[in-house]
């Protein structure tokens, strides 16, 4: 696995990796396995990156 320090053109994937595991987009019976609670928009995370 590599880690790097995002950047704004990394956006996009993040959302699409975020809304995979987001609560609001996953079946319940993927629910036992942990889901993310917090959805992030664009804005918000162009804030972080920043």
């Amino acid at each position: 696995m590599e880690f790097k320090i995002a950047e704004l053109s990394d956006i996009s994937a993040i959302l699409l990796l975020h809304a995979k595991y987001q609560v609001d987009t996953i079946c319940d019976q993927d629910k036992k396995d942990g889901f993310v609670t917090t959805a992030f928009t664009t804005p918000q995370l162009t804030n972080l990156i920043n």
